[in-house]
């Protein structure tokens, strides 16, 4: 959806209500969980106004099911990811009949939130490929290779001509490859392929510690050379991707773990 210069961030939920169950009360209720979290009745007048959601429309879907369109003001939003996810999708996703299908951003958030540190085009210059083709990727797997077999495929995958070569997301710390182990042998695989075939081809190491480790291992992954990270936004946290993309000048691959 297109960004809002507004103060009011736009969130669309697909309501479906049981049987004598009251769709603007529905709506209304998301409004008020997602923020103040107390019955109407009992939040102050001044309160109400500026911090609870405001139902902008709600229109049938056809059957049981609504579509709201509920706004909130800035100063409810907030400028931090974490805050921003709580109230998107917070206490009433463990609330039957409620589904997000949609955000209109507010400009001021987007700008302060960012985007990629790469995108398309900064991924295709990491991998030195000026035309315009697919960028081919493979996966280290699996799991229980030695730090020295894994570096093996990294080698053969890059003579191969293969762009991005990355962990596969199970590999984590394991006793049979340990993540400072295998990220400097593959790493050092790959420059030694680079340096036969002229190739560019990238190894992106997997993240799969939380924070404080998580900051290590993005120090020994640049420090081995690597140019990019993989990470599983919602195992490590949306915001610490964030933080790596807008600190670490390293790019960042998303793993999809857990968001399906």
């Amino acid at each position: 959806m297109p960004a809002f210069s507004d103060d009011r961030l736009r969130i669309t939920y697909q309501l479906t209500c049981m049987p004598g169950e009251d769709p603007e009360a529905k709506a209304r209720d998301i409004a008020f969980e997602q923020t103040v979290e107390l019955p109407p009745a009992i939040v102050p007048p001044e309160i109400a106004a500026r911090m609870v959601g405001r139902v902008d429309t709600l229109d049938p879907l056809g059957g049981s099911r609504w579509q709201a369109v509920i706004s909130y003001d800035r100063v409810t939003v907030g400028i931090e990811v974490p805050q921003v996810v709580n109230l998107l999708f917070g206490n009433i996703s463990m609330k039957s009949g409620i589904l997000l299908t949609g955000i209109s951003w507010q400009t001021p958030l987007l700008e302060r939130l960012g985007g990629p540190a790469y995108g398309i085009d900064g991924v295709r210059g990491l991998c030195g490929i000026a035309e315009r083709r697919p960028l081919v990727c493979t996966a280290l797997k699996p799991v229980g290779l030695s730090a020295a077999e894994l570096a093996d495929l990294c080698f053969r995958f890059a003579l191969g001509g293969i762009d991005i070569i990355k962990d596969d997301h199970n590999l984590g710390d394991q006793e049979s490859a340990r993540f400072r182990e295998r990220v400097a042998r593959c790493q050092d695989a790959v420059a030694r392929a680079n340096a036969q075939t002229g190739s560019t081809s990238v190894y992106f190491p997997n993240l799969a510690n939380g924070s404080p480790a998580v900051t290590e291992q993005v120090e020994l992954a640049r420090a081995a050379g690597c140019r990019g990270v993989m990470v599983s936004p919602l195992i490590v946290g949306l915001d610490t991707m964030r933080w790596i993309a807008r600190t670490t000048r390293l790019a960042v691959l998303a793993h999809p773990s857990m968001s399906g």
